[in-house]
């Protein structure tokens, strides 16, 4: 993974990966992968049978704005081993709360109280509303509580200020969902997760702005004083929203960011690290936020989404070729997800587009 001197990786699957580095005796760098579509209060019984073969949650898709999503989608990974053999079994934690965001950072702080550590998060589209739903997993890094969570309402001024506040506290920013405020997704507010690993204050920024160019400029300005970009998303029809944050102490720049508004087919095979990217034209063209990181490689994969099946959940034979596509191609086998989202494909069908960065040997 690709880590920056903010307390911990940009991505927030780094403990899935560690976890699954130090289980892959044989080949730790080639990983194979599951796929898991269900509603939410049937996740975790699907989870745990893929946590029984031992697949780890390396990312929880978040749908975009104009996907109506009534389940979730979980991809899953564990290390390749070319001779048979017993993985150890994976127990995660499938967190459920209100869709408004209210109570989901206590619920998330208790996940962590029980030794677990976020994979990612997204919102449901369920009646009779939508609901937030979490995926933790065991954290092999730290003693049971070693890592602290918290949540935040952006959207005005006193709740950016909480934001803010709970940086002061050591909180960093590591994940991002729309929240059941509105009925119209394009106006619903965001709601930023925030996980403490250390002490050290955190000075978080908010920017948004009403295209890339204005966008870009905001990121330059605040990347002179040394913050780092680590969320991207987009409200309403043009506005883009950047999260930005670094250490209190320590003002020095540390990465260019580059913000590019290009087809979705270019970012496949870009050199630079990943952060985000948010659908800006009518044509399909999509807003890019990477680092020039120029030694990682950018790997886009995409697959159609099986619909959910008369139990609510997507059979693993229909998700099978998911998970074989992301694992089929041995050039990326130091790859590793770092993103995935629900998407609008040929004929308005769901597509999970799948993000993954390789790192030199």
């Amino acid at each position: 993974m690709i880590r920056y001197p903010l307390i911990a990786a940009i991505s927030i699957v780094a403990s899935a990966h560690a976890m699954l580095a130090r289980g892959a005796d044989a080949q730790p760098a080639r990983l194979e992968y599951r796929a898991i579509h269900a509603a939410p209060y049937q996740l975790q019984q699907v989870i745990d049978a893929a946590g029984r073969d031992g697949f780890t949650c390396v990312s929880v898709a978040r749908p975009e704005l104009d996907v109506n999503m009534p389940g979730v989608v979980v991809t899953l990974a564990r290390p390749y081993i070319e001779t048979t053999h017993v993985h150890p079994t994976v127990v995660h934690r499938v967190v459920r709360g209100s869709g408004s965001g209210g109570d989901f950072g206590e619920l998330l702080e208790r996940g962590a109280a029980g030794g677990y550590r976020l994979c990612g998060v997204a919102l449901a589209e369920v009646a009779p509303g939508p609901v937030l739903v979490a995926v933790m997993i065991p954290d092999t890094e730290r003693v049971a509580g070693g890592h602290h969570y918290a949540a935040a309402i952006t959207g005005s001024a006193d709740r950016v200020a909480r934001l803010a506040a709970l940086g002061q506290e050591g909180f960093a920013p590591i994940a991002a969902t729309p929240i059941n405020d509105n009925r119209v997704p394009e106006q619903r507010h965001w709601m930023v997760v925030v996980e403490r690993t250390t002490t050290q204050p955190v000075e978080i920024v908010v920017r948004a702005r009403p295209g890339p160019d204005a966008l870009a400029k905001a990121i330059s300005e605040q990347r002179s004083q040394g913050f780092i970009c680590r969320l991207l998303w987009k409200e309403g029809l043009t506005s883009m929203v950047v999260v930005m944050a670094r250490l209190a102490a320590d003002s020095t720049p540390r990465h260019d960011f580059v913000l590019d508004t290009i087809d979705p087919a270019r970012l496949n095979g870009r050199s630079g690290a990943y952060i985000g990217d948010v659908p800006y034209l009518s044509d399909g063209q999509r807003v890019v936020l990477t680092t020039t990181d120029r030694s990682s490689t950018i790997y886009t994969v995409t697959d159609a989404l099986p619909r959910l099946g008369s139990r609510d959940y997507a059979s693993v034979s229909d998700l099978q070729p998911l998970g074989e596509h992301l694992g089929r191609d041995r050039s990326r086998d130091r790859a590793r997800v770092v993103a995935s989202s629900v998407r609008r494909g040929p004929g308005d069908a769901l597509v999970l587009h799948t993000v993954l960065v390789q790192q030199p040997r």
